[in-house]
């Protein structure tokens, strides 16, 4: 649903600073329609986005 590179991590950690609690941002999603999101549903986004990120970056490390 997300884009979850590292710029759209960016652009979601500064609307989730920015907005207030139950507010909504226009955001285009992964597949370039537009969505009024919520700031939970960015931090949720972040989260998981960093969560595969650091599996990505930990598989050469655990063979």
């Amino acid at each position: 649903m997300f884009d979850g590179d590292e710029v759209s991590q960016d652009r979601m950690a500064r609307s989730i600073i920015a907005l207030d609690l139950g507010e909504k941002v226009q955001w285009v999603l992964a597949d370039n329609t537009i969505k009024m999101v919520t700031r939970a549903q960015l931090r949720e986004a972040l989260r998981k986005s960093g969560e595969a990120q650091t599996a990505i970056w930990a598989d050469p490390y655990t063979k």
